[in-house]
């Protein structure tokens, strides 16, 4: 990608990028705040500086980013679309995760996701991973503001029965994937008020 004059990113037609954020959820009053402001900015910034182009993007918040939407978007829509070894891809989350019981696992809360039935009703970060991972994209870059320890962004408890922190473990990644995370296993991904949007976007 090279920049042009105007500091935005040369278009690259076999980029491609889905953006996905979950501010309010169906069966938590846990909001994770400004998480819709993050994925709307991320989809710009995905075509204005690393030139994935409009058509290329795919951004889907609240009630659309639920199970069925965001495995649909991930295994359909986003793996037909990477051209093998050419395509670099940007995958950028913004909203609750939760890691297992002991911390081996980690997942992301769709909207309609339970955290009473997690593994039933959450995604499984390396089910994400190994569905793009398939498609043999040439590079994956992969954006979590999120966090696995059982709390939102504003410090509440995700579930009342669950340990005070879980801390998720270090999980392996494929090769050609470069992950960046708002917050360790054992910490909690903040908002950034006076921004209106998460920490780690802004």
């Amino acid at each position: 990608m090279q920049p042009t004059r105007n500091g935005t990113a040369a278009s690259d037609e076999h980029s491609i990028a889905i953006v996905i954020g979950i501010e309010k959820y169906k069966h938590t009053q846990a909001n994770a705040t400004f998480a819709n402001n993050d994925a709307s900015v991320f989809s710009d910034y995905a075509h204005e500086k690393l030139g994935v182009p409009r058509n290329r993007i795919k951004l889907i918040t609240n009630d659309e980013a639920d199970t069925r939407g965001i495995l649909l978007s991930i295994q359909r829509w986003l793996t037909r679309q990477i051209k093998p070894g050419e395509s670099n891809v940007f995958v950028f989350f913004a909203g609750h995760g939760m890691s297992s019981d002991d911390g081996k696992k980690m997942f992301l809360v769709p909207h309609d996701g339970e955290i009473d039935l997690l593994e039933k009703t959450a995604i499984s970060r390396d089910e994400i991973f190994r569905a793009i991972n398939g498609a043999q994209p040439q590079s994956v870059n992969v954006f979590f503001d999120t966090c696995y320890s059982g709390f939102d962004r504003n410090n509440a408890a995700l579930i009342n029965a669950r340990p005070i922190v879980i801390e998720a473990k270090k999980q392996s990644i494929p090769d050609n994937f470069t992950v960046m995370t708002a917050a360790a296993g054992d910490q909690t991904a903040k908002p950034l008020e006076e921004a209106k949007h998460g920490m780690f976007s802004y």
